[in-house]
């Protein structure tokens, strides 16, 4: 498959717990130094959780494979704040070779815990997968999320 192009139409505005409103799109290569700020603004702790491994520092490299993705095999959407200039959080899916089946992941800032970011955009990549996967997985820490005030499906 080629790569597709930016895909604008998935802009979005999450609503949280609070009523508070988020917009949300996709991630784009000029993200950078936003998903580097994210990044310092994550504990170490909510870091290993999510990368499964601790990390000291973020090279480059890092940054930009996750910031510059081929739409045909993989998304992220940005949760940004009021002004559009810093990352609240990311959520972002990788489909694999047959692009039948994906795995995806979330990043909130940690002092944003427990406003329902997480489960927004959650919510946001389950529906963009089920707009052309069959099936989609996450891999949890399991002390990485309290599920337990959430509703079951």
């Amino acid at each position: 498959m080629a790569d597709r192009p930016y895909p604008s139409h998935w802009n979005r505005e999450l609503i949280l717990q609070d009523g508070s409103r988020v917009p949300v799109r996709p991630i784009r290569p000029d993200d950078e130094s936003k998903i580097l700020q994210l990044l310092h603004n994550v504990s170490k702790e909510d870091l290993r959780l999510r990368f499964f491994d601790s990390i000291k520092e973020f090279s480059h490299e890092f940054v930009v494979k996750l910031t510059q993705l081929d739409y045909s095999r993989a998304m992220a959407f940005v949760a940004l704040g009021e002004t559009g200039d810093v990352i609240l959080g990311v959520v972002r899916l990788h489909r694999n070779a047959t692009y039948e089946n994906g795995e995806f992941a979330i990043l909130i800032r940690s002092n944003l815990k427990g406003r329902g970011l997480g489960w927004a955009l959650m919510q946001l990549i389950i529906e963009y997968a089920t707009s052309g996967m069959r099936t989609q997985s996450c891999s949890i820490c399991v002390v990485s999320l309290d599920l337990r005030s959430r509703p079951t499906r």
